[in-house]
């Protein structure tokens, strides 16, 4: 995943996602854009994005296992690329990771595509447990991670019950209020 900090301005995160999901209205896509090319010609469509508000909180402590649990109040946001598939997003709470995994980061996720190897996945299984690290291997019945606490972790296929691609770290910066 790419990482979108506090070093990118709104225009070049917004050129990051595009390139990621693929958005396909014309003046979001321009295939000789760089993020070096001067952003104040590079529009962007207002409703290429929408805003996808923050419904859970992922518990990460050092040695713990990974918690996940629905917000009772949806206070903030961040802009995605409309065209995602199955959005998810999950604010950091917890201490003991290093950056991207810091408490009130967050973590944007799409269930809705395949993981690929080497990058961050986050694994939901039948029993409710979750797992978050990098992808390692898939075989014909498991599937290996290195978990963000840097051990092996072998899940099988069948105890699996959803699978998160990470697609993007955000910064708590980047977090934009709702109003209710």
């Amino acid at each position: 995943p790419e990482w979108i900090d506090q070093i990118r301005n709104d225009l070049e995160i917004k050129l990051i996602l595009s390139r990621n999901f693929q958005t396909t209205k014309s003046d979001v896509l321009q295939p000789n854009l760089s993020v070096k090319t001067p952003l104040a010609t590079y529009k962007v469509d207002a409703n290429s994005f929408k805003l996808l508000p923050i419904m859970k909180t992922i518990f990460l402590f050092r040695g713990k296992a990974v918690e996940i649990v629905e917000n009772d109040s949806v206070k903030f946001g961040i802009e995605v690329p409309s065209s995602m598939i199955d959005p998810v997003a999950f604010e950091i709470a917890g201490s003991g990771h290093v950056r991207p995994y810091r408490s009130g980061h967050v973590i944007l996720a799409d269930a809705g595509i395949e993981p690929i190897l080497s990058e961050d996945i986050l694994i939901k299984t039948v029993d409710n447990k979750y797992f978050i690290g990098e992808y390692m291997y898939d075989r014909e019945s498991e599937i290996e991670i290195r978990t963000i606490d840097d051990f092996p972790e072998v899940i099988q296929k069948v105890d699996i019950e959803k699978t998160y691609a990470i697609v993007a770290f955000y910064t708590s910066r980047k977090k934009l209020p709702i109003s209710t």
